[in-house]
């Protein structure tokens, strides 16, 4: 039998967490097609893109507000031209790879990672959605520190898994086994990292790529932090801090030899 404390509790919380949204109805709704499937009938713009409704967290999240994330999208502007090389590691369902692939166009190239098997089928749908020309190199891949098999979670809220002990079984392997030979004579003008909390052994699997990275978009766990900084600091002279959580500690880093981007309050 259900404790009705507990009940009604979580039921207050719930209904607290609905009022918090400028727009209940409609979030209500996000909510109701992600959880019953009826959201892949629908399709939704996001920046230049356009994307499919997918039963997962970030697009019900982005179908629900698609002017949210803004700041990332400021970020593509601003670092990717028409010819570019952008990379993704924790791609997700493309939000940003389809938005990069429109700024880059058919003279450019995206290369992007996501591990998890059904976001991954996601990504590539959104991508053959917004074909536009562009070279896309996809990978159902992590990058780590070394090449070995590894275990990804599989959390309800896709875009929060995680490296772990155990759960889907996943390849995992260095950039520069992939990258080196893909991005000869040219930059890498923006490369996003978003990995949560496995950012250290993406960046020392990639070290030896970072001379080529004009400039890195990163979220790096509040346990992270120190290392980071000593691990990037020789590669990158500007380090803008854009945002802090307050509840993870996580902060977004923009890294760059070129421009700096304007700090937050923390």
């Amino acid at each position: 039998m259900i404790n009705s404390k507990v009940f009604k509790m979580k039921v207050f919380s719930i209904v607290q967490r609905i009022l918090e949204e400028k727009r209940p109805i409609k979030f209500i709704l996000s909510r109701i097609l992600w959880k019953t499937g009826l959201c892949v009938m629908f399709k939704f713009k996001y920046g230049y893109a356009r994307m499919h409704f997918f039963k997962s967290a970030l697009s019900a999240s982005l179908w629900y507000n698609n002017k949210d994330r803004l700041a990332d999208l400021d970020i593509l502007k601003k670092t990717l031209e028409e010819g570019g090389l952008y990379v993704d590691i924790g791609a997700n369902i493309g939000s940003l790879v389809c938005n990069a692939m429109k700024i880059v166009g058919k003279d450019g190239k995206v290369i992007c990672f996501e591990p998890h098997p059904k976001v991954y089928e996601y990504l590539l749908k959104n991508i053959k959605l917004n074909n536009n020309g562009c070279e896309v190199l996809p990978m159902n891949k992590a990058i780590s520190n070394n090449s070995k098999i590894g275990y990804l979670s599989d959390a309800k809220n896709d875009d929060q898994n995680t490296i772990s002990e155990s759960g889907i079984t996943i390849q995992m392997i260095t950039s520069a086994e992939i990258l080196a030979d893909r991005i000869i004579d040219r930059k890498i003008n923006l490369m996003k990292i978003d990995v949560e909390g496995h950012e250290i052994d993406v960046l020392l699997g990639i070290e030896s790529l970072l001379p080529e990275v004009e400039s890195l978009y990163i979220e790096v766990d509040a346990i992270n932090i120190d290392q980071f900084e000593k691990l990037t600091q020789k590669y990158f002279k500007i380090t803008s801090v854009l945002s802090k959580c307050k509840n993870s500690g996580k902060v977004d880093y923009f890294l760059s030899n070129t421009f700096k981007l304007p700090n937050h309050e923390i």
